[in-house]
């Protein structure tokens, strides 16, 4: 499903949102654009259920990769904006990543980032990851028009596109999406951010800590351990915790 939005008369911006398999846009989308505070810019949804993160297309309606890209770089020239970005989480950053890449946007936001879909190359990935990524590299296997060459994201943003900056928002506490993010370390226009958190659902933190409209600057920096504690104290206070937040000891909560 892609699904494009127009965006107040005056913006110059558009953002392409590549949701993960939880995040139905005809029931999230709004939500969305007002946790990343993307009300104002023109907008494209692109939703794969498939979780082969549309290099197999996006059953039923398009039926590979290329179909994919067509349409997105169509939808792209038409909005003809004078910034690009592209943004995911989980398995909506592997896209976001590559299509980064190839449309040259301004930014690139992974946050809780895929970016090798061998199984087998990450070896601290968790089990159930290593399963959903065998099944995707079987279907990939069985379909010889798939875009192999896509699999690994370090090999492609290697081919240094001139322009686009790729923020990769990790949890330093989770170690299957680290090994991820730092796949991508040293390659030029990558700056891995690391979160003093301890699970994969980053996305969902920032939001509730009112960091993830900032995340997706290039001037963007990690809170250090005073305002990150900061941070996590409204994040529970905000999720009605406050009974438990009087009884957990403070360091528990830091990624260690």
């Amino acid at each position: 499903m892609i699904i494009a939005e127009k965006g107040s008369t005056n913006t110059d911006t558009l953002v392409i949102v590549f949701l993960n398999q939880s995040n139905h846009p005809e029931k999230f989308r709004e939500k969305l654009c007002r946790a990343y505070g993307f009300d104002s810019y023109h907008k494209i949804f692109v939703y794969d259920r498939s979780t082969c993160m549309t290099l197999l297309g996006i059953p039923p309606e398009r039926k590979d990769f290329n179909e994919v890209r067509a349409e997105i770089e169509s939808l792209v020239k038409r909005f003809a904006p004078k910034r690009l970005i592209t943004t995911g989480s989980s398995a909506g950053s592997f896209p976001a990543l590559l299509f980064g890449h190839l449309l040259k946007a301004d930014v690139a936001v992974a946050i809780a980032p895929f970016t090798n879909l061998d199984p087998d190359a990450l070896s601290d990935q968790e089990l159930m990851v290593r399963r959903q990524m065998k099944r995707v590299q079987r279907l990939i296997d069985e379909n010889p028009e798939a875009p192999t060459k896509y699999m690994n994201l370090r090999s492609v943003l290697d081919q240094y596109n001139g322009k686009t900056k790729y923020l990769i928002h990790v949890s330093r506490g989770f170690q299957s999406d680290y090994q991820h993010a730092i796949n991508l370390e040293g390659l030029p226009g990558v700056r891995i951010h690391e979160h003093l958190y301890n699970d994969h659902s980053l996305d969902t933190y920032l939001a509730d800590t009112h960091q993830l409209k900032k995340c997706h600057s290039a001037n963007y920096r990690v809170p250090n351990r005073l305002q990150h504690k900061a941070n996590i104290l409204r994040y529970l206070a905000e999720r009605r915790f406050r009974n438990l937040l009087m009884r957990l000891p403070i360091q528990s909560i830091f990624a260690r």
